[in-house]
């Protein structure tokens, strides 16, 4: 045996151990990666993406009592100072991600907040504020003068409207009738005003066509472009509420809420609180509390 084959053997053998702890060493850097052994805010922001915020370790854990605000770290009250505030970093899918000073709008069907309690319970009470609530109709608000039904038609209405504007009478009898408007005194007045407008060789205007509406909201509206709208009574553009699977309750504008249901909480484990709005339906969570009793 020379001396060239007596060094490689052991240096092949050192090679080949050298190689199968390197293997080793991927095999775990790959089973770490895939099973990371991490804290469950770490796991929710930078593996699934699940909250939109890095919240703190720890921080998803919630006591009971503790109120959370769904703002920035500082808010500016009515005398225009800046406060600071508790704030819910625990937002999941769902949420508006910028500009949360006064509240967080939701901006899909699911809104999502995760909790993970420290005491078993097996009773929740819930409370929320939401200062604006926003449907296809319109702001919502109580005692606007204003339904959502008649909001349909006046939206039907600005239709029409925006083409009498940019239309000749014949137009304007077209869009009245095509956009489902009806109603025969309504056309005749938007004829007669397109027949006066003409003959004085004024400019239709959108202004002067919300004239003949049948209301006054309705002429506010149909030229601001922002009308505000009764609740709705049919139980549409509404949001309900689930924690976990169990159906907390229901709202259907701006205000405070307080819904309280039998639930088995388990400490130390995960739940959503979660905001399931209609179609078009859009509200601005500004804080939440939830207590044990």
């Amino acid at each position: 045996m020379n001396n060239n084959t007596r060094f490689k053997k052991p240096l092949r053998r050192l090679l080949y151990g050298a190689s199968a702890v390197l293997i080793l060493f991927y095999l775990i850097v790959l089973y770490l990666g895939l099973k990371p052994d991490v804290g469950v805010e770490y796991e929710m922001y930078y593996i699934s993406h699940e909250i939109s915020e890095w919240p703190g370790y720890g921080n998803l854990s919630y006591d009971y009592g503790q109120v959370e605000y769904l703002t920035e770290n500082t808010y500016r009250n009515s005398d225009g100072k800046y406060v600071s505030h508790p704030v819910a970093r625990r937002r999941g899918d769902g949420w508006h991600t910028s500009g949360r000073f006064d509240g967080t709008w939701s901006n899909d069907e699911e809104s999502i907040l995760y909790y993970i309690f420290n005491e078993d319970t097996n009773k929740v009470t819930i409370s929320i504020t939401v200062k604006d609530y926003l449907t296809e109709y319109g702001f919502v608000r109580a005692n606007s003068g204003l339904t959502m039904k008649d909001a349909a038609v006046l939206s039907k209405q600005r239709k029409s409207a925006d083409k009498i504007v940019s239309g000749t009478i014949e137009t304007a009898i077209i869009a009245a009738t095509d956009e489902g408007n009806s109603h025969r005194s309504w056309v005749l007045k938007v004829i007669n005003l397109a027949k006066e407008a003409n003959a004085n060789g004024e400019e239709l205007t959108l202004l002067s066509v919300a004239s003949a509406f049948p209301s006054e909201s309705l002429r506010r509206a149909s030229y601001t472009g922002c009308e505000y709208v009764e609740p709705s009574t049919d139980g549409t553009c509404s949001v309900d509420i689930y924690l976990g699977e169990t159906y907390i309750g229901t709202f259907n504008q701006p205000g405070e809420f307080e819904f309280s249901v039998d639930a088995d909480i388990v400490k130390d484990e995960l739940y959503e609180l979660k905001f399931v709005s209609d179609e078009d339906t859009s509200f601005l969570l500004w804080k939440v509390n939830i207590t044990n009793q």
